[in-house]
Order: C-alpha cells, then structure tokens, then sequence
C-alpha cells in the first residue's frame, strides 16, 4: 500500500487591480472573465492554501487535435471538449472567503539521490521517497472524482512514469488532464535553479520539458501556464523575464529572505506584477508573480 499525507500550508493572497489588470490583457474577453470572476478573487479574501503530498513506498484549438499525442493509444477516441486550465476554476462566492486549494507533490529531479533512485524508491535509507507511487496515486485519486485538483511539475519524473504505463492508464491522464483535474505547471524537465544556471541552459530545459507534454498531451491543456519555483534557493529576475517571454500568465515562488517575507505579509506585497526587464517594451516581461506565506510544507 502507498501512504500519501496531505498537508496544507497558507500565503497571504492581496492583488492589486493594477496586477489583475495586466494580467487579465494576456486574454480575450471570455477568459479575461473566467479568470477575474473565478480564479483571483483579489478582493474576496486574503488568504489561499495550498497542499503538499509526499508518498511513501489558451488559445482554442479544434479538440479533434487533442485526441492524445502520440503517447497513448492514438486512435479514434476523441476526448470532450477541453476545459482546463482557468475555464475549469470552482465559483466563488464574492460574499464569503474564497479558500483555494492547490494539492501538489515537490520532487526533487537529483538532490540526495539520483533521479532514478527517487523514481523507483530505491535507498530508502537516503530519503523516503518514491515518486512513480505519487503519480500512481494521484491518478487513481482523481480517476471518478471531477471535483477533485492537482498540479505536477517536473517532467522529467512524469516522462518517465508515462513510458512506463499501458494505453488504458494514458487515456484516463489524457482525460484527466482535458477535463481540467490534473494540471501540468512549469513544464520544464526539472525546477531549474536561478543563480548559477545560464539563460540558454533554462530556455533549452524548458523546452525540452514542452516538448515532451506537447507530444503526449496536446494543446492546449498540455501546455503550462503557470509558473512553479517554490524550492530554488533564490530567484532571479532573469527567470520571471524568461518565463513572460514564454507566454507564462503567472509564477509563484516559496524562498525569500525572511526579513523581505516579513515586510512582504506587513504591506501585503506577497503578490505583485514582477517586470522582467526594462529593455523589452510594454508588457513583454511583466509576469504576475506570488510569494508563499508560510512556504509549500505544513508549520506546527
């Protein structure tokens, strides 16, 4: 049996209508909606979760093109209509506190053991941990249950579990990734780190990671729109630059000096509209950009 623990952790959520505003000129009139009506709800309340599992042991396509890649079986099954990505956000109620939960897994591509040490879970001894029974999990928690989320990042680990799985379990991921319930964020083959890698080094990386998820998943809900770096230790402007290039509508970040954070939660900055550069005119760089309250894992 493969034990998962869900925990929950907090950030304080405040945008301003400046940053809602920049945001929202990304999209057409019905996603603009969508987003500002279901997903931000800056002024409906201040806090958001986020959750954290551990396991032990838009742009409108025709969706006959997104019938599955090449990953799974391939053949005439056409999948519904696509409705991922923001199109697939829960209603709010503008009267009462919105609570927004994101469960999510962070695997490390490489940290105390290798990457196939952490896929396999092998030298348990190292670290608990072993990811191809996380994804295992998540789809068979998701699989019947339409209300329930969750984001996956690395795709590296998901690559490697996908070759490893028979058409029936790819054409259940391809529709739980269509129908909006298992989202695909970052994209990159792993969560780059921000000092010490050169620019052409996370382009190649990110690329290679879209080019798999496209190839297996599709557009449009194969491809990520959101930003995940919640364990580089640092951030560079550099990489929010990159990602805005890249189409990217948002990034949330957990590291941060503990005196920046703490200032951050007095002002309510946590949330801001982080320009990239300012050689590149307009909007170009500009990537809405969240700073994690208490970080991505549980406080006693």
């Amino acid at each position: 049996m493969v034990r998962s623990i869900m925990m929950m952790i907090g950030y304080v959520r405040e945008s301003s209508d400046e940053a809602r505003m920049i945001l929202l000129n990304r999209h057409n009139d019905q996603e603009a909606n969508n987003l500002s009506h279901t997903c931000l709800q800056a002024s409906s309340g201040p806090y958001v979760l986020t959750g954290l599992v551990r396991g032990q042991s838009m742009h409108r396509i025709p969706p006959s093109h997104v019938v599955g890649g090449t990953g799974g079986t391939g053949g005439p099954n056409p999948l519904p209509e696509p409705k991922c990505h923001y199109g697939n956000c829960h209603p709010t109620d503008p009267k009462k506190l919105n609570v927004h939960l994101v469960p999510h897994t962070h695997n490390d591509v490489g940290w105390l053991k290798t990457l196939d040490q952490y896929y396999w879970g092998s030298k348990q001894g190292v670290q608990n941990a072993g990811v191809q029974y996380i994804l295992d999990s998540v789809v068979q928690a998701l699989d019947g249950e339409p209300d329930r989320r969750f984001i996956y990042v690395e795709t590296a680990f998901f690559w490697k579990w996908w070759t490893h799985q028979t058409d029936t379990v790819k054409d259940t991921v391809k529709r739980l990734v269509n129908n909006g319930q298992l989202e695909l964020i970052s994209g990159g083959w792993s969560m780059n780190d921000e000092a010490n890698s050169h620019y052409s080094a996370i382009i190649d990386q990110m690329t290679w990671g879209f080019k798999r998820l496209r190839d297996i998943l599709g557009e449009p809900c194969g491809v990520p729109r959101i930003g995940w770096q919640i364990d580089p230790f640092g951030h560079s402007r550099e990489q929010a630059s990159l990602l805005a290039q890249m189409g990217f509508d948002g990034m949330f970040f957990s590291r941060l000096d503990y005196e920046d954070r703490d200032k951050r939660v007095r002002d309510r900055t946590l949330e801001m509209v982080w320009r990239g550069s300012d050689d590149i005119p307009g909007e170009r760089s500009d990537l809405f950009t969240g700073a994690m309250y208490l970080g991505y894992v549980i406080r006693d």
